[in-house]
């Protein structure tokens, strides 16, 4: 219900630039075409100039994971409806887990996040990050899954490759998760041929940051072309911070929020990823702030009757 109410709220503004641009790149490569463009490997770019299907920002694996897409707009709205879904119900069940006695705010915690900017962003142009956020929530409650969530979810965009940290931190075996990776690396391969790759690597280096609306900056945007650097940096360190963490709920808030951190240009949508890094520690530190104000009421009820 909630994930229908987010979504309704935001078709009078759909545009589904960037479905379309994942369902151009599936009919490009079902057709034996380049995945990259000729905008994206002529020269500098910004992303916004290759939208709505005129080019392609995920590397080559991306393409079998987003093969749905090739069936077009009318694969959009389920595709958003069940990603909301699948985020509204990690987020409730975070909640639930951490606040048993108050597990009830997760309904509306849920509600506001998918009501907020963070997520309009991501359902007015189609994006898959909602998905990616619901994986990083599901990784926390259930962290056996955590290393499928991080190849699956790198495969489309690299960052949730951090999330093999917290597989290796919660003692969970990488073993499956890397031949998954293998697998799909060698489908793609096979499939796009070597020259995806290279395609891929200049694409990326002829993407220049926007630097405006709806972006809100980066480390690129603040420093240039050493920025790049100062933000991957950045997020190296925190991804080490978060390895050796001592609480775990600050370990995966680190993660989360080294996984956007080196963006290029860091647009609302990418906060749904730190959002659902941050909530189990939200909801650690209301349940101390709650319990000590229980024991504190228990006291003074206590001190009354003695009284």
């Amino acid at each position: 219900m909630l994930a229908v109410v987010a979504l309704l709220l935001r078709l009078p503004v759909l545009i589904l630039a960037d479905f379309n641009s994942y369902a151009a790149t599936a009919h490009r490569a079902l057709d034996g075409e380049a995945v990259y463009t000729a905008v994206q490997l002529a020269g500098p770019y910004h992303l916004q100039d290759v939208s709505e299907g005129r080019g392609f920002a995920y590397p080559p694996t991306a393409v079998l994971l987003l093969l749905p897409a090739a069936l077009g707009s009318p694969a959009a709205i389920p595709f958003l409806l069940g990603s909301l879904a699948l985020l509204a119900f990690v987020m409730i069940e975070i909640v639930r887990v951490e606040l048993r006695d108050h597990a009830w705010i997760g309904w509306p915690i849920a509600g506001l996040l998918l009501l907020s900017p963070f997520a309009g962003d991501a359902i007015y142009v189609g994006q898959v990050t909602p998905l990616l956020a619901a994986g990083y929530g599901a990784s926390w409650l259930w962290p056996r899954i955590s290393g499928i969530v991080a190849v699956t979810g790198g495969a489309v965009k690299i960052y949730p490759l951090v999330l093999l940290i917290w597989a290796v931190r919660n003692q969970v075996s990488v073993r499956l998760p890397l031949v998954l990776g293998t697998l799909l690396l060698a489908a793609a391969t096979l499939w796009l041929g070597t020259d995806a790759w290279v395609q891929f690597w200049t694409a990326s280096q002829n993407a220049i940051p926007q630097c405006a609306q709806p972006s809100l900056g980066s480390f690129a945007c603040a420093f240039g072309r050493i920025g790049e650097f100062v933000g991957l940096g950045a997020a190296l360190t925190l991804a080490l911070f978060a390895a050796r963490a001592s609480s775990p709920p600050v370990a995966f808030l680190l993660l989360a929020t080294a996984s956007v951190i080196a963006a290029p240009d860091v647009f609302p949508n990418y906060l749904l990823i730190v959002v659902t890094g941050a909530m189990p520690l939200a909801c650690r530190l209301a349940s101390q702030l709650l319990s000590s104000r229980w024991a504190t009421d228990q006291g003074r009820g206590s001190r009354s009757s003695v009284l």
